[in-house]
């Protein structure tokens, strides 16, 4: 009989509680900043525009992907990318793809755990595909130019990290840029167009 009258009284009780709801309560936590010296430093000059206007195409560079065997010619892939499906020495098929203005994934510099021709840089393994990005650092820590490889044979980490280092040379030195024609959407941010 007292269990009778216990068992109502407790799903009362918690049915209160539920009508609660969450609390939503405004609060304010002290900021963390990582201290100096922890993250590899990253070239300045490249923003969200400049990156827009960089030619993808001038950073897969003849002379980087040539030691990797008999290559193709670059062939522009959307706005911001290119691509160079060539063959090895061996006969084993071995495709370049450079993206201009990649997102990062949420990694920014600070966790990047290492550095190629002084860019804080990721690298990703995916279904046997290697991917390296160069991070940079304005206007967004995840922003950067990310170069994707696939090898039928062997490790595709090796000629990537080889090829990102060229790159990013490249872009220290100044990318070729392109010239947008009049009417031209290659200068839009696209977040801007869409209304984010």
């Amino acid at each position: 009989m007292r269990r009778s009258r216990i068992l109502p009284l407790l799903v009362v009780a918690l049915a209160a509680a539920g009508c609660q709801g969450p609390d939503l309560a405004r609060r304010t936590y002290p900021r963390t900043a990582v201290p100096a010296g922890q993250g590899p430093a990253v070239p300045s000059g490249l923003t969200a525009e400049t990156l827009r206007l960089i030619d993808p195409c001038a950073l897969l560079d003849p002379a980087a992907l040539d030691q990797f065997g008999e290559i193709a010619e670059n062939v522009p892939q959307d706005f911001g990318g290119c691509r160079n499906y060539m063959t090895t020495d061996d006969g084993a098929e071995l495709s370049f793809t450079v993206r201009v203005g990649q997102s990062a994934g949420g990694t920014d510099a600070a966790e990047a755990t290492k550095t190629l021709a002084g860019f804080p840089a990721e690298t990703n393994t995916v279904d046997g595909a290697c991917f390296v990005t160069l991070l940079v650092e304005e206007p967004e820590p995840d922003l950067g130019v990310e170069l994707q490889v696939g090898l039928d044979d062997g490790d595709a980490c090796e000629p990537a990290r080889a090829v990102a280092t060229r790159i990013g040379e490249l872009l220290r030195a100044g990318a070729p840029r392109r010239t947008p024609a009049a009417g031209s959407l290659l200068p839009l941010d696209p977040c801007a167009a869409a209304g984010e």
